[in-house]
């Protein structure tokens, strides 16, 4: 709903939920990330990978360490 309300007011452009990424070391393919929100803070530029998580698995972390070192171009936020 907060995203909502910030795409309404202009605040973030590009809103994309269940955004698939590909995990990918030296060409080979480990597995896909499914990030819950991807989107543009109007402001600064920032391209943010938003990720809303109740209880954090071992797989969700390793994860989330990859997709921060193979796409460094993005902001990560858990919320």
């Amino acid at each position: 709903m907060e995203l909502k309300e910030q795409l309404a007011n202009g605040k973030i452009s590009k809103f994309k939920r269940q955004v698939k990424f590909e995990i990918k070391v030296r060409d080979v393919r480990i597995c896909y990330y499914i990030a819950d929100f991807t989107y543009r803070i109007t402001e600064t530029g920032e391209d943010v990978i938003e990720d809303v998580k109740g209880v954090r698995t071992a797989v969700f972390n390793l994860k989330w360490k990859l997709m921060k070192t193979i796409y460094p171009e993005f902001q990560y936020l858990i919320t």
